[in-house]
């Protein structure tokens, strides 16, 4: 490589010339500084001129003589150099250095410290000759010594010190003041810093030689460490990091500050730690901090500056607080942050951002965030109240780091969302909707209010898994809450004395809030006594009752108003209000019921397939499965096993339907009937009707009290011809008949009203019992039946043809039959025959049949909830084999997800446990429990 040669302008330049000498040596100089006269702002011109004067110097000029005479000292030394006339002498030693620093170094820093407007620089061929004495000198004139070099490395500490002394006394005797200090060790620390390049430039070679033999500290090293000591440590101290402090804090104000003079000042906290830390640094060029680097920086500024922000936001929260609302205090703090954030990537070391702005969050937010949330007049509350969604947004993102306040905000959004909700419940109770049965309103009501709060979660609090948590604690409480309840309790709040006492214990026996046990379900109509406190009216209807009854309304198309993309809302509002719900169970069972009458309803022709659906499932069952696979998303397989059963078996009958009437049309209509018709004996028909069966597998579908009335002749030979057709195809299957369950549409005639016209025809849907009934008058209209005969001709038990006649006699919309004795009651020895003048204003209805047997959900989850619990008991027991009755029953409460049974309840089941052998407690303590094999 070519040595090269630079060569350093008067002013803020840059310059580097390479010349072949044969040496091996590759050297160039780049230099800017901003302190000197010429090219500050030159533009191309001025350093087109700077250049030309490098190169060539200028023709005429009043320091032409002096530069042309260094030019000839150096250029006699350097040929003495060249023929070998010197050793390694002192005298020789120290002629060269003395031309060094005489001719080349005294020079540059006369022009850093611009004390002579006539410095002139030197010229390439100058430079080049300082380069050849110095590289000469450092190998040795006679190449028998390491004199030369030493007296170069021993030098350039000794002109370091000089130029740095001489920096501190002109400072001193300037009596500069704080705001000036910066400005002069930015100046220090800038001309240094050029000095030192361009010695480095010269004397450079010594690194890779002398230094590294020896095992001294590079020449970068020792600059950068006497630098440290003589400025940095001495002079800066707290001076320099107070005013960069005013500084920063006079930009926070809104006063103007140099940007680029902060970044500098800063910039040399961690420049003089990795001085410190690093042993053998090349060049300054090549400086980089690293992690371990910083302890200057943060010892002498970053902690000292954090003090003060903390100070400076803390005195201006003070003043937002006693100024601003909530809102307004909001913005300033968001404002603040942000500047915060730029204001440490500008001017900080990266690693001060995340400290500085833990110190705002701590000040404004952590300090002042309650009090903010919690103000009376513009607080979280009311902003919620108010719907303030760009203020409650703007909280969120600024408390969502800050844990103490994130959890206020969520406990004020549970309790805004709770009363909500209550309102909703209370609402329900009292008003005039609930007296007419519509438990349709409040279901829609609380579907809304659910579906804005879900709203709200998204798009205000993205989410967040805590005030998710909050809104659904709230639902949690709202949909196990009961109206009835709630408004006894408030009514009872409002009086005092013996009235209140003795209000409380009627709350206590009915298991309401006042006996202090859990919140007792939402209960329908209410009404008020003389005594002004509201009691529940009829039957109680829980709200998860109420929620799957308004699910059952739309799964069966019976809500107005609800196109198809409304019914799907509806549907997974529903599926969201379900997750809330303690007694899952309940609710899973109140559905199956509900199911279990609305797949039984369906028509095959209801079967038929919809636009786009696949697979020929009609869109009810459809929406059937989509529900199925909602609560299946939140509770498990096992959980919807038995509905997702009565789906299937309801696809299967509808398969097996079609195959038994190809069975039928193979073998033909009996003589003289219709295809529909069964072929038996010679003229042994019966009337021509459509014949479908469903089949329901035992443990899905709801139990059913087996009644088996006397069927005519023509429907016992349909049942027993599916029997034999069914036997063939499925071995080992037994048939039982639930006759309950199905449905029979009748075709009636009943006279004209007048003398002529002809007779009025109507359809009818109804129970089988119903239609047999019916069927007794069918050869004699006219004739008149007592109700004990009936009950004799059907089979059937006194309760049963109660319920039976009642739809056909009581009901005034399908009083097909009149009787005698009360309107509203069936006795044995009342009387029944057809109401001839029966009339309705529909063609096609249906006739209601009371339920045969008492509703079991409450039964059956009960039942269901002692085998969970046993099971729960068992299988822990089974895998932990020694538990203490605490740990069992957390345990127990931990695993059973879709109910919450109370304590004793399993304590209850720990004792039957016991007395069947399953467990036993421990013999040296009765608080233990272990497993029986």
């Amino acid at each position: 490589p070519s040595p090269g040669a630079g060569t350093l302008g008067p002013g803020l330049g840059a310059c580097a010339l390479h010349v072949g000498l044969g040496l091996g040596l590759g050297l160039g100089l780049g230099l800017g500084w901003g302190y000197g006269r010429g090219l500050k702002a030159g533009g191309s011109e001025a350093f087109l001129g700077a250049m030309s004067e490098f190169l060539g110097g200028a023709e005429d000029g009043p320091d032409l003589d002096e530069r042309l005479e260094r030019s000839r000292q150096l250029a006699d030394f350097a040929e003495r150099v060249r023929k070998g006339d010197l050793d390694d002498a002192p005298d020789n030693v120290d002629a060269g250095w003395e031309v060094i620093r005489r001719l080349g170094i005294d020079v540059v820093v006369e022009m850093l410290m611009d004390r002579d407007g006539r410095a002139v620089p030197f010229g390439h061929r100058d430079n080049m000759n300082l380069h050849l004495i110095a590289y000469e000198m450092a190998q040795g004139f006679d190449r028998q010594g390491h004199a030369g070099a030493r007296r170069l490395y021993e030098g350039f500490a000794t002109v370091l010190n000089d130029f740095l002394d001489d920096q501190l006394a002109e400072a001193r005797s300037a009596a500069y003041d704080l705001s000036a200090l910066g400005e002069y060790v930015y100046r220090w620390w800038d001309r240094y810093r050029t000095l030192v390049m361009w010695l480095y430039k010269v004397l450079g070679h010594l690194d890779s030689g002398y230094v590294e033999k020896e095992r001294l500290e590079s020449l970068t090293t020792v600059a950068l460490r006497k630098f440290h000591r003589k400025i940095y440590s001495a002079e800066m101290g707290e001076k320099v990091t107070r005013m960069l402090i005013d500084q920063l804090n006079l930009e926070r104000d809104g006063g103007d500050v140099d940007g680029h003079f902060l970044t500098k000042c800063i910039e040399l906290f961690v420049d003089m730690g990795a001085a410190l830390n690093q042993k053998s640094i090349k060049s300054i060029r090549s400086l980089r901090a690293t992690v371990d680097d910083l302890g200057e920086y943060e010892r002498n500024f970053q902690r000292p500056f954090l003090a003060a922000s903390a100070q400076y936001w803390r005195l201006q929260a003070q003043i937002w607080l006693d100024a601003c609302d909530a809102p307004a205090f909001l913005r300033h703090a968001e404002r603040a942050i942000l500047e915060e954030r730029s204001r440490a990537r500008r001017y900080l070391h990266s690693s001060s951002e995340i400290l500085l702005l833990d110190v705002v969050r701590r000040e404004l937010l952590f300090r002042c965030g309650e009090a903010v949330l919690n103000d009376a007049g513009s607080g979280s509350r009311v902003l919620l109240a108010r719907g303030d969604l760009t203020s409650l947004r703007r909280a969120y993102h600024l408390f969502r780091e800050v844990e103490p306040c994130l959890a206020l905000l969520a406990r004020h959004v549970q309790e805004w969302v709770t009363e909500a909700g209550m309102s909703v419940l209370r609402r329900s109770g009292a008003e005039s909707a609930a007296e007419k049965g519509d438990d349709g309103g409040f279901v829609r009501e609380l579907l809304e209010l659910h579906a804005s709060h879900m709203e709200l979660l998204h798009s205000t609090f993205e989410d967040d898994p805590a005030l998710e948590r909050s809104v659904k604690l709230a639902y949690t409480q709202v949909v196990n809450a009961d109206a009835g309840s709630i408004l006894a309790a408030e009514k009872s709040n409002d009086r005092g004395g013996a009235e209140e006492k003795s209000d409380a214990k009627a709350e206590e026996k009915s298991g309401g809030i006042g006996g202090g046990g859990r919140l007792a379900p939402y209960s329908g109509r209410t009404t008020k006594t003389s005594s002004g406190r509201v009691k529940n009216k009829g039957p109680k209807q829980s709200t998860n009752e109420v929620l799957v009854r308004y699910l059952d309304r739309v799964l069966r198309g019976l809500e107005r108003g609800l196109g198809e993309a409304a019914v799907e809302r509806s549907l997974e509002n529903i599926m969201g209000i379900f997750t809330y719900l303690t007694d899952k169970d309940f609710f899973l069972e109140v559905h199956r019921n509900l199911l279990c009458k609305r797949l039984l309803g369906l028509r095959s022709g209801a079967s038929a397939t919809v636009a786009g659906s696949r697979r020929g499932i009609s869109e009810e069952v459809e929406r059937e499965r989509a529900v199925i696979a909602a609560m299946k998303l939140h509770m498990g397989t096992s959980f919807t096993s038995k509905v997702e059963g009565m789906v299937n078996d309801y696809l299967i009958g509808q398969s097996l339907q079609a195959e038994y009437r190809e069975c039928v049309a193979e073998e033909g209509p009996a003589d003289g009937g219709d295809a529909g018709e069964i072929k038996t004996a010679a003229g042994d028909t019966g009337p021509a009707y459509d014949f479908e069966v469903q089949m329901l597998t035992t443990g899905f579908w709801p139990s059913q009290e087996q009644l088996e009335p006397r069927l005519p002749a023509h429907i016992a030979r349909r049942l027993a011809h599916f029997e034999g057709w069914y036997a063939g195809k499925h071995n080992h299957r037994v048939l039982k008949w639930i006759h309950a369950l199905g449905e029979v549409e009748v075709k009636a005639f009943f006279p004209p009203r007048g003398s002529k016209g002809p007779p009025r025809t109507y359809t009818m849907t109804m129970s089988p019992f119903q239609a047999l009934v019916l069927q007794h008058f069918d050869a004699d209209p006219g004739q008149t039946f007592a109700v004990s005969a009936l009950r004799d001709a059907l089979g059937l038990d006194d309760h049963v043809v109660s319920r039976v006649l009642h739809g056909l006699c009581c009901r005034p919309k399908t009083r097909l039959l009149k009787k005698t004795g009360a309107a509203n009651a069936v006795a044995l020895g009342d009387e029944v025959c057809v109401n001839l003048g029966f009339s309705s204003k529909q063609v096609r209805f249906r006739v209601l049949q009371p339920a045969l047997q008492r509703a079991a959900a409450q039964k059956v989850v009960k039942a269901d909830r002692s085998h969970a619990i046993d099971a729960t008991l068992v299988r822990t027991m089974k895998a932990r084999k020694l538990l203490a009755h605490n740990e069992l029953v957390q345990e127990c409460l931990r695993q059973l997800t879709h109910f919450s049974p109370e304590a004793r309840a399993i304590k209850l089941r720990i004792e039957s446990l016991i007395e069947r052998d399953y467990l036993e407690r421990d013999p040296d303590d009765s608080k233990k429990y272990r497993y029986v094999p």
